[in-house]
């Protein structure tokens, strides 16, 4: 066996430490891209995309002539009951209409972005649809 000489052994354990501290930031840095990088790179695009094209105009209440609909939450597809109550979200701000079976049964007024109906509905099929009004412009009905 050949004998290695003490400067070998003091390369091969400095290239040891080199080794694993480049491994410990490699990993630092993977973790570091996966954790803030995603977030990071999707702002700076959206950043940068605003910045080449121009901002894009957002629709907010009483910005623009666009309502957004209400959103349903889910409702049963039968009920032995009479009585249902039907919820849902939309903008604060928005007046929702309900509509059963294409008559507006009743309004609310949205503060708090959620509503809740109390309603008697009729015997066989019930349509349910709602929509929204703002400012004397109303949305599309909700998906039924």
């Amino acid at each position: 066996m050949k004998k290695r000489s003490r400067l070998s052994k003091q390369r091969e354990i400095k290239s040891k430490r080199i080794l694993t501290r480049n491994l410990v930031g490699i990993i630092i840095v993977l973790v570091i891209l996966v954790k803030f990088g995603v977030p990071f790179l999707a702002t700076a695009s959206y950043t940068l995309g605003n910045i080449l094209r121009g901002t894009p105009k957002v629709s907010k209440p009483g910005s623009d002539t666009f309502v957004s609909p209400p959103q349903l939450d889910d409702l049963p597809s039968a009920t032995n009951s009479a009585h249902l109550t039907i919820t849902g979200t939309s903008v604060s701000g928005y007046k929702v209409l309900l509509y059963i079976n294409g008559t507006m049964e009743a309004q609310e007024t949205i503060t708090d972005n959620n509503f809740s109906f109390d309603e008697n509905l009729s015997d066989g099929d019930n349509i349910i649809k709602a929509k929204a009004e703002y400012n004397n412009h109303d949305s599309n009905f909700s998906d039924e």
